[in-house]
């Protein structure tokens, strides 16, 4: 997730032929950006985010009326059933409908017309939060992981020093070298899991509290026989 960036603007073309801000969209994506704060604040402290919720959901049908494919609206709309997931979870609540919905909401992030690395990165993430659940190396979580892989990838080919990106890449190798049964191939996978997440922390800190517990997970797996 890249909630802590602020949403890019967006430009339209004047008649005249100039282009001016669409301080509408803008504004209306700092406020679903806002409300999804709000709304993961909220659940970090067992309170229902539904307020939250309703606030971010009214921002974004407000913004995708002004730009229906607004990649940054589109990609905050995945990551708000990451939110509705995570509040199921905590009340042992099936939260698989919710992460199918984010998946397709992801996947239509991805494939805006403006390539974004941030709908690619909710699209590797939401296939990260998919796979962790399954059974190691099961079909399921092995097509999850390929497919995130690849998502993380193309997030970083459209901004290489992107933290998030990294981060997300790191966990997607670090789960993938967890299910190795093969002690030679689980070490070097977790080798190259920490390297990402090392660098993930050295170009963003404010990752270091998520990252540094799977940056030791994996330089164990790594060092272990």
């Amino acid at each position: 997730m890249s909630q802590s960036q602020a949403p890019s603007g967006a430009c339209r073309e004047t008649p005249d032929g100039g282009k001016e801000a669409v301080h509408l969209v803008d504004a209306e994506q700092h406020m679903a950006l806002a409300a999804w704060v709000d709304a993961a604040d909220r659940i970090s402290r067992r309170e229902a985010p539904t307020p939250a919720l309703q606030e971010l959901q009214a921002a974004l049908g407000r913004c995708f009326a002004l730009s229906p494919q607004d990649v940054i609206c589109r990609t905050l709309a995945a990551q708000a059933e990451w939110l509705t997931a995570d509040w199921l979870t905590m009340h042992g609540e099936p939260a698989l409908p919710a992460l199918q919905t984010a998946l397709d909401k992801a996947k239509l992030a991805a494939q805006s017309p403006e390539p974004h690395p941030e709908a690619w990165q909710a699209l590797a993430e939401t296939h990260l939060r998919l796979a962790r659940p399954l059974p190691a190396q099961s079909p399921q979580q092995v097509l999850h992981l390929t497919q995130g892989l690849s998502a993380a990838t193309r997030a970083l080919a459209l901004r290489p020093k992107y933290g998030m990106g990294l981060a997300t890449l790191g966990a997607l190798q670090l789960l993938s070298a967890q299910g190795q049964k093969d002690a030679p191939t689980r070490r070097t996978m977790a080798r190259t899991a920490a390297a990402a997440l090392q660098q993930a922390q050295a170009i963003d800190g404010f990752l270091r509290a998520a990252v540094a517990p799977m940056n030791k997970t994996a330089e164990e797996l790594a060092a272990a026989p």
